[in-house]
């Protein structure tokens, strides 16, 4: 449950630090994992850091998939789960340390342009970065170098000991920890479902966060926590969220979610 998966994790100093504008008003960063399985792609690995320090990283081997049309939807289940809470200067030195970077200047996509192939898998990283002032989407593709290393150190100081996102080369200098007893993901899908409803109380209706607790409870076949999920989804996900396909003007993803649910 929350209880044992939720700690709050010291990184230097557990003071409050004085006023600063790190983070951003509505600071929340994710970084993906994201895979080419066949005619879809996979999230197999996600790190989401928000404002108020809450850290949620889960590990999806196994989606729930949908198919309509030619097309594949599919919603990772993280089933591998950690979650914690970052201490004030501890978000704010990482907030400053991407900017520092340059995070919000880089081009949107950097690395290998050449498509993934099943003989030799590409790495593919998303980072996101959204605030009041905006957002910013970088796919990092491929073995990273310069800033995008230093990126993805970045968010390896962040994580559980022995996890790391791809694209880091062996040999290369390993990321620092800045954190000290972070909780390792354990694996239980009710666990992982109950600790994303608990998180939904405090947080509120969050799409993001509806949408992974939805593939839970279609995975555990809880279908009126799916179906009451999806709605919720619906209401609270904005109209690109909705939309699900960047190429396909006016397709909704609703059908398919609709098709995840588990049977009556």
């Amino acid at each position: 449950m929350l209880g044992l998966l939720l700690a709050p994790m010291v990184a230097c100093v557990s003071d409050e630090p004085p006023p600063s504008i790190w983070p951003p008003e509505g600071f929340t960063f994710a970084a993906e994992e994201v895979v080419q399985e066949g005619d879809r792609v996979e999230t197999r690995r996600k790190f989401r850091l928000t404002e108020d320090g809450v850290v949620v990283y889960g590990l999806s081997s196994r989606p729930v998939v949908a198919t309509a049309n030619e097309s594949v939807v599919a919603l990772p289940v993280y089933e591998r789960l950690s979650i914690y809470k970052l201490v004030p200067s501890a978000v704010r030195g990482f907030a400053r340390r991407l900017h520092k970077l340059g995070f919000l200047t880089l081009d949107d996509t950097i690395g290998d342009p050449r498509a993934a192939s099943a003989a030799k898998p590409l790495p593919i990283v998303v980072l996101k970065w959204s605030s009041v002032h905006g957002e910013k989407r970088v796919t990092l593709r491929g073995a990273s170098r310069g800033t995008p290393a230093e990126l993805l150190r970045a968010v390896a100081s962040l994580l559980p000991d022995g996890e790391q996102f791809p694209g880091i080369e062996a040999g290369d200098r390993a990321p620092v920890s800045v954190l000290r007893g972070v909780p390792a993901p354990r694996t239980n899908v009710l666990d992982a479902l109950a600790a994303h409803e608990v998180l939904l109380g405090e947080v509120g209706e969050d799409p993001d966060l509806l949408l992974d607790t939805f593939a839970l409870a279609c995975r555990t076949a809880s279908r009126q926590v799916a179906e009451d999920l999806l709605a919720r989804w619906l209401q609270a996900a904005p109209a690109r969220a909705r939309s699900g396909f960047d190429d396909q003007a006016g397709t909704t993803i609703e059908p398919y979610l609709r098709q995840m649910l588990p049977a009556k």
